[in-house]
C-alpha cells in the first residue's frame, strides 16, 4: 500500500452544455451559435465527441453579451466589450459579489464628515471607488452617508458644513475615478447639464464617471447652465444624447427639454425633479444611475474597445 498523499482533488469545474446555456440566457441555440461563430465567444475548441462545454467564465461573458443586445447595443461592440470584460478583474469592476460594502463604512464615512476630516474622507472614498466601482460605491456608500448628514441639518443651518465637505470630496472622487480614456479627440458624442437653478450636480457626476468608464466621449457643463447655453452647446458637437439633470420639481423646467426638440438628439430628462414634469413626446425620464446609463448606451453605444460596468441601483443625491 502507497504512501498517504498530502495531495488534495480538486474538483472539476463546472460546465454547461450549449442548450443549457442557451435556456440559462433566453436566447435560441441558434444564436449562441452564431456568437461563438461571429464573435468567439465561448470555448476557444469544441471537446472531444463534438459536444461545446462552457465554463462559469463563458457564461459570464455571454450573459454580458446578451445584456447589451437587450439594451440596444450593436451586436459587434457588445461582443467585444464582452470579451474584455473576461480579462477584467473584478475587483477594478466592482461587481464582486463576496465584497459588498459593509454598513459600517457608511458610519466611518458619516463620522469623517462630522469631524470634517478630509484627509480620512479622501481615503475612504478613493479606495471605495477603486474596489468597488462607481455605481456600488455611489448607491451603497455616498447616497446613504448624504442622506444620513442632510436629516442631520437643523433649521437654522447647523450640519451643513458637514454636508458641503462630503459632497465636494465625493465630487472630487468622482473625477478621479473617471478614467481619461474617453479621447477628448473623438466626437462627443453625450452632453449632461443640470438645468437652470439646478445646483445638485453629483448624480450627475456619478454618471459621468460610469460613462467615461465605458469610454463613451462625454461633454459635462455642470450645475444650472442656462436653457440658451445647452442648445447652443448642443449644436455645437451635435451628440447623439443630452442628459438635462433636476433634482427638485422647481427646477425641472420643461422649456429645455422642447427646446431641444428641433435637434436631432435622444432627449433624456433626469433626475427625481422630473417626476411630474409634463414632458413632450419621445423623452426618456429616468430616475436611477442604471435607467439613465442604459438610455445613454442605447443612445450612444460604446466603441468596440471599451470595457463595461455593472450598473447598479439608485440615481440620487440629497
Amino acid at each position: 500500500m502507497g504512501e498517504p498523499s498530502d495531495e488534495v482533488d480538486e474538483e472539476p469545474p463546472v460546465q454547461w452544455a450549449a442548450g443549457a446555456v442557451a435556456r440559462r440566457l433566453g436566447i435560441a441555440p441558434a444564436t449562441l451559435r452564431s456568437w461563438h461563430r461571429r464573435y468567439g465567444l465561448g470555448p476557444p475548441a469544441d471537446h472531444p465527441g463534438g459536444h461545446r462545454r462552457y465554463s462559469e467564465s463563458d457564461v459570464a461573458v455571454l450573459e454580458t453579451m446578451s445584456r447589451l443586445v437587450s439594451q440596444g447595443v450593436a451586436a459587434p461592440a457588445a461582443a467585444a466589450i464582452a470579451r474584455e470584460r473576461r480579462n477584467e478583474p473584478a475587483r477594478t469592476r466592482g461587481e464582486d459579489p463576496a465584497e459588498p460594502i459593509p454598513a459600517a463604512a457608511t458610519r466611518r464615512l458619516l463620522q469623517a464628515a462630522l469631524r470634517l476630516d478630509t484627509d480620512a474622507l479622501c481615503e475612504a472614498l478613493t479606495s471605495a471607488f477603486a474596489r468597488h466601482g462607481v455605481e456600488a460605491a455611489w448607491n451603497d456608500l455616498c447616497v446613504p452617508a448624504l442622506t444620513s448628514l442632510g436629516r442631520r441639518v437643523t433649521s437654522s443651518g447647523d450640519g451643513i458644513d458637514a454636508v458641503l465637505l462630503l459632497s465636494w470630496v465625493i465630487g472630487t472622487s468622482l473625477h478621479g475615478a473617471a478614467p481619461a480614456s474617453a479621447a477628448t479627440s473623438q466626437p462627443s458624442r453625450v452632453l449632461l447639464a443640470c438645468s437652470d437653478g439646478e445646483l445638485h450636480v453629483l448624480g450627475l457626476e456619478a454618471l459621468h464617471a460610469v460613462l467615461t468608464a465605458q469610454r463613451i466621449p462625454v461633454r459635462m457643463l455642470g450645475a444650472s447652465v442656462p436653457t440658451p447655453a445647452v442648445v447652443s452647446a448642443a449644436q455645437r458637437i451635435r451628440p447623439a444624447a443630452v442628459v438635462v439633470w433636476s433634482q427638485v420639481p422647481k427646477t425641472a423646467r420643461p422649456a429645455v427639454i422642447r427646446a431641444l426638440g428641433d435637434l436631432a438628439v435622444t432627449r433624456i430628462a433626469a433626475g427625481p425633479g422630473w417626476e411630474d414634469a409634463r414632458l413632450p413626446a419621445g423623452v426618456e425620464r429616468v430616475r436611477t444611475l442604471r435607467q439613465a446609463a442604459d438610455a445613454v448606451v442605447r443612445a450612444a453605444p460604446p466603441p468596440v474597445r471599451g470595457p463595461t460596468t455593472g450598473l447598479t441601483e439608485k440615481f440620487r443625491c440629497i
